[in-house]
């Protein structure tokens, strides 16, 4: 009877060591369960402040061509007034 109390005792010792390792398990796969959702949202987080910098770069740029078609058609307007100030110069040298 020693040996079956024995075996009890050791089954009943390997047994505690099984479920504190399988509380340690649960444990790492809750806070990775965790960790995981965390990383998620964090994710979905930066991809909506990516896509909200790249709409303001659109803008942006936008912004730079209007300005520059603007400044490229003063400047057209500029060299055709140059032009016709040259030909009235010329026009008066002329006389």
């Amino acid at each position: 009877m020693g040996d079956n109390s024995g075996r009890r005792v050791k089954k009943s010792a390997q047994q505690r060591k099984l479920d504190e390792l399988q509380d340690l398990l649960a444990q790492a796969v809750k806070a990775a369960q965790e960790q995981a959702a965390a990383n998620t949202k964090a994710l979905a987080t930066l991809t909506e402040h990516v896509k909200n910098i790249d709409k303001e770069l659109d803008e942006l740029i936008e912004g730079i061509r209007a300005d520059m078609d603007s400044i490229i058609g003063a400047q057209k307007d500029v060299a055709a007034r140059v032009d016709q100030i040259n030909v009235d110069l010329g026009k008066v040298r002329v006389h």
